[in-house]
């Protein structure tokens, strides 16, 4: 008979399972321990790198459905954001560097207008995330709590990536001189933030439709 992992929780209640026995059950709500070990959990969850962060942020973001249903809920969770808020700060600066160094102080009310869309962005995306998220942990039952914390989890690392494409076509338009594609780079990525928006509410409704199945 072989003990549980040391970071396994109860899929129903969050309870720390770690050094039980895999066939016996939860102490704080009887749940078999099989159930709580039955979902492979997401690439990161597997393997934490920068590979398999990519994976899940690049599965969570076109495939939503299919990644909820398969991850774990409390497993590496926390590292999973921790890194994809860090990966979200990475552009920002390089973006603002590269476009004062390639077109000087001229270029200054252009970096104000990205950067001041940009932290709306995150606002927004941080504003309806936490209140779906706390939404869920607030009404549903403790199988949905321990859910949504690892959903909004992958959620944030879907928006994470969203962040980076969107600085590196904000780049172009900000780097690249007067010209019809410098000025399609400036059109994709005025009007990307209403995009992200759009992702995020379809992502909070798979959520909560996942977290009931």
């Amino acid at each position: 008979m072989s003990g549980t992992p040391s970071d396994l929780r109860c899929e129903s209640c969050g309870y720390s399972l770690a050094g039980l026995p895999t066939d016996g059950s939860c102490p704080e709500c009887s749940t078999p321990i099989q159930e709580s070990m039955g979902r492979a959990g997401s690439p990161w969850q597997q393997k934490p790198s920068v590979e398999s962060w990519l994976r899940t942020a690049t599965l969570t973001l076109l495939q939503p459905r299919a990644e909820l249903a398969r991850i774990s809920t409390v497993r590496s969770v926390g590292s999973l954001r921790r890194s994809s808020l860090a990966v979200m700060t990475i552009p920002i600066p390089l973006t603002v560097v590269s476009t004062m160094m390639v077109r000087g102080w001229g270029a200054l009310f252009d970096v104000l207008f990205f950067g001041s869309l940009s932290f709306l962005v995150v606002l927004g995306a941080a504003i309806v995330g936490l209140f779906a998220t706390h939404s869920l942990m607030l009404f549903g039952a403790g199988e949905r709590r321990t859910f949504a914390s690892a959903a909004g989890a992958h959620g944030i690392a879907a928006l994470s990536l969203l962040f980076n494409i969107w600085f590196v076509i904000a780049a172009f338009a900000l780097v690249l001189p007067m010209s019809p594609f410098m000025m399609a780079s400036f059109t994709i990525a005025s009007a990307y933030p209403l995009g992200v928006l759009v992702w995020i509410c379809l992502f909070i409704a798979t959520m909560w439709r996942t977290s009931g199945e």
